[in-house]
């Protein structure tokens, strides 16, 4: 395994002719050279396996699944593969990552499903201040410097709210949200409360405590947030249900990806194959 994630690594990541972009679940995925996560697909052999596989099971059966903080495409991709009736709308406001999404989008056999926003998601339209690390460091880019990336440029994005894009796009039944945006989590969620409280779509988010301690955000708005909107709240691997502050601060030593689900469904439904 490690001699074949070797051979990937240099074919697509230096080969001259074959480097800057790699095969991932039907799509050709560009990124940077020197690129964290595909180093990352290389040496692991998936990205986030977990909650890519979740987001499947949760999209399959169509609708449209928001991928706010969509990066390089990596979630997108395996779930247009898999859930052939489902809508993918990205969300990504980086500028250095945008030119590589937009080609992937582009290529994609998937493209006519595919569709891009480039914005920040937060509670309003206009503009945001961005900080963008390096081309392949760009996972990390947000709203703040959490200071993971090393240096960071400072500039003007465009912004929205979910709630906005939502209506934009004629309230389309959603069937999950993925929220990965580096500390800002909350942020899009207060600007989902339309959307939430009509739909009660399943979230996958990131919940990491050094981003949220960069926005001043205490881990425990997670569980005040999901019970306001009647969600319940479940760590990933696993699905453990979460009720207690302490609980939340237990599971997020050992993972940063949580599940917000929608208090009104039968929970035997998340663990369902």
């Amino acid at each position: 395994m490690r001699i074949r994630a070797r051979i990937k690594e240099w074919l697509f990541g230096r080969c001259p002719g074959f480097a800057g972009s790699f095969p991932h679940y039907g799509t050709r995925v560009y990124f940077p050279q020197g690129c964290s996560s595909f180093k990352l697909i290389c040496r692991e052999g998936a990205f986030e396996p977990e909650n890519v596989h979740l987001l499947c099971r949760l999209a399959r059966q169509g609708g449209t699944f928001l991928d706010v903080g969509a990066n390089l495409g990596l979630m997108a991709s395996p779930v247009l593969r898999r859930c052939p009736q489902t809508q993918v709308v990205s969300f990504e406001p980086s500028p250095a990552t945008l030119r590589y999404l937009e080609k992937t989008i582009a290529s994609s056999p998937y493209r006519s499903r595919w569709r891009l926003v480039p914005k920040a998601l937060c509670e309003c339209e206009g503009t945001v201040d961005f900080f963008a690390a390096s081309e392949e460091k760009g996972v990390y880019d947000g709203m703040v410097d959490t200071g993971r990336a090393g240096s960071t440029r400072k500039m003007a994005v465009p912004s929205s709210s979910l709630d906005i894009e939502w209506a934009r796009l004629k309230r389309p039944k959603v069937c999950v949200i993925k929220i990965d945006v580096e500390g800002a989590e909350t942020k899009v969620l207060n600007g989902a409360r339309e959307c939430l409280g009509a739909q009660h779509p399943p979230i996958l988010l990131e919940w990491n405590r050094v981003n949220l301690k960069a926005y001043g955000v205490d881990p425990s708005t997670l569980l005040t947030f999901a019970v306001g909107m009647n969600y319940s709240v479940h760590a990933i691997p696993g699905l453990v249900r979460i009720s207690t502050v302490s609980e939340l601060a237990l599971h997020m030593k050992m993972t940063e990806s949580f599940l917000l689900w929608p208090s009104s469904a039968a929970t035997s439904c998340i663990v369902q194959d």
